[in-house]
């Protein structure tokens, strides 16, 4: 997969002979109707299972697009649904823990299993180290610190999701490189599985995909669309995810003359397919990521692509994208003025078409597989 991420263990052939039970349990599907963790988790269960092995879920009720289920109460909605939903399913993953399975595999950082396991191993997913980096900015820092490490520590294996993720996390958690296998995602947005809906947007624009939290350095793109003066040239800013605008950032915009040119929406997955197949380019200005699966989306909908050259985002997105200096809002005004010719946008349509073609999830599956393997020797 060359600058993607050395492979760890070999993947295993299609054809196996020992067919796994491995128990998944509930956190993420309790609580995440759609983000990168539960994606990477229903694509691993249905990978397993298209392959013969035995995937237990470990919840019933879930809101979650992914791996569609019936959701308890059903569409009322009111405060504490979530916790009631956590709660019954984790009765369900506990009853899971006390029937025979190979090896548990948790969705998220709860330690609570740890004395139902009775000697029988468990892998952790480590998806990034923001909690540990970037504390001010998420509430549940400390708790998920806490039982990250302890988990990391006691796992049989850990999967990091780059080898930017894994030097962060051999670092800051001390654990044993060894013991920590990179297994780069796929990417589920993919022509041929959707089908894009094209926005209603006629103007070009730019696209920023994500949470504006802090250390995703949101102000960073505004500031630079002012500096290139984007709204007197006719260009506006979508905003797809990370909820309502603030007053905060509606007075950014404004005073950046982005005043009625811009757009936030949360949407579709046809819809997110059809924003970047328009976009001028897809702007990803985060400090840090685990892993960056925007950048292959983009990519694979011939979307360019400029980041942050930050964390993982240049091992993931290689020589098919742009970057700039992390929080420089002059630098990324210089890379964002690079595609104002078609020259070098059409190097990085084409380079992005090739660069998504390097990760699937038939070889994350395959190499999961293997660490799922070596865990239980």
């Amino acid at each position: 997969m060359g600058a993607a991420g050395e492979p760890g263990p070999e993947a295993l052939p299609n054809e196996r002979n020992l067919s796994l039970r491995v128990l998944y349990d509930h956190q993420v599907f309790s609580y995440q109707a759609h983000g990168g963790v539960s994606r990477y988790f229903s694509e691993l269960i249905q990978g397993l299972e298209s392959r013969g092995h035995q995937a237990v879920r470990g919840w019933l009720w879930t809101p979650n697009r992914y791996l569609p289920g019936p959701d308890l109460f059903g569409s009322l909605r009111f405060k504490g649904k979530a916790l009631l939903r956590s709660a019954a399913n984790l009765q369900v993953s506990l009853s899971g823990l006390r029937r025979p399975f190979d090896l548990f595999h948790p969705t998220y950082y709860d330690p609570y299993f740890l004395s139902r396991l009775q000697g029988r191993p468990f892998v952790l997913t480590i998806h990034d180290m923001t909690h540990e980096l970037f504390p001010a900015d998420l509430a549940d820092a400390r708790t998920v610190t806490v039982r990250k490490k302890l988990l990391a520590t006691l796992a049989s294996r850990v999967i990091a999701v780059s080898e930017n993720t894994k030097a962060d996390a051999v670092r800051l958690l001390g654990l044993d490189s060894s013991k920590v296998v990179v297994v780069p995602h796929g990417n589920s947005l993919h022509p041929g599985f959707v089908q894009p809906k094209a926005p209603g947007n006629k103007e070009p624009y730019w696209l920023y995909v994500g949470a504006r939290k802090q250390y995703k350095d949101f102000s960073v793109l505004v500031k630079a669309l002012a500096l290139r003066g984007a709204g007197q040239r006719g260009e506006t800013l979508v905003m797809v995810g990370g909820g309502a605008v603030t007053q905060g950032e509606a007075a950014l915009l404004r005073i950046s003359g982005l005043a009625g040119r811009w757009t936030q929406t949360d949407c579709s997955e046809s819809e997110l397919a059809g924003w970047y197949a328009g976009a001028m380019a897809l702007v990803y200005t985060s400090r840090y990521e685990g892993f960056g699966m925007p950048l292959l989306e983009a990519m694979a909908w011939g979307c360019p692509v400029i980041a942050s050259r930050s964390s993982c985002l240049p091992e993931v997105g290689g020589e098919a994208a742009l970057y700039f200096s992390p929080g420089e809002a002059d630098d990324l005004t210089k890379v964002l003025e690079q595609l104002d010719g078609n020259t070098e946008r059409q190097r990085l349509i084409d380079s992005g078409y090739a660069r998504e073609r390097q990760y699937s999830w038939e070889t994350a599956v395959e190499r999961t597989l293997s660490v799922y393997e070596a865990a239980i020797r």
